[in-house]
């Protein structure tokens, strides 16, 4: 699946990569554009065509939710979470997020959660409604630096962050509950150095 030429020949390169939740179409992230925009490309996995695109803010990654026709996307570098439909790729919002760069959604689809990965662990953990589009309660401190990616159990109760950096080896772990869905530091995890990605696998 090439990624489409012009965007190419301006410098763009693949990054982040999602799944629509019928899987008949993937999103993709291109970004390192000189302008003040990167871009989300929408494919059909039937034909592997460009479908829609849609500049986006700098660094952009991707999360979706099964029962929700909206795209969040994080971008760290623009400080901002761009919501998208998920046909076509129109702008619903922009949502202020300082460092906007984990993509975490619970697995009932009510909340988005992002990182603050520059913030240093003050405002780390930011949680997002999905129904007000908007950002829900405080956001949450991190004990560790550079909180970079997000896993969340399947029954939503129990949400996992790595924290980046040349040094860094630990996950840090937090609760959730019904009646609210604010992150709640729980522990931490020693892993090797440098923990990027993760997945939960039940």
């Amino acid at each position: 699946m090439p990624t489409p030429a012009d965007l190419v020949d301006m410098g763009g390169k693949p990054h982040d990569v999602i799944l629509g939740p019928q899987g008949d179409y993937a999103y993709v992230t291109v970004l390192g554009f000189s302008g003040p925009s990167d871009y989300v490309v929408q494919f059909s996995t039937d034909s592997f065509m460009e479908v829609a695109r849609a500049a986006v803010g700098k660094d952009p990654h991707l999360s979706v939710a099964q029962n929700l026709p909206w795209l969040f996307v994080p971008c760290q570098n623009t400080d901002e979470v761009y919501v998208l439909e998920l046909m076509g790729l129109g702008q619903q919002t922009v949502i202020a997020v300082p460092g906007a760069h984990g993509a975490g959604m619970s697995p009932n689809g009510r909340f988005f959660y992002t990182t603050n990965l520059p913030g240093g662990g003050a405002h780390a953990l930011y949680t997002i409604s999905t129904k007000s589009l908007s950002v829900e309660g405080m956001p949450v401190d991190t004990p560790y630096m550079v909180p970079h990616n997000i896993a969340i159990a399947p029954n939503g109760k129990k949400l996992f962050v790595t924290h980046s950096g040349g040094m860094a080896d630990k996950v840090t772990i937090y609760e959730t509950h019904g009646y609210s869905p604010i992150p709640v530091y729980a522990g931490e995890v020693t892993v090797g150095f440098n923990p990027f990605g993760l997945t939960y696998v039940p």
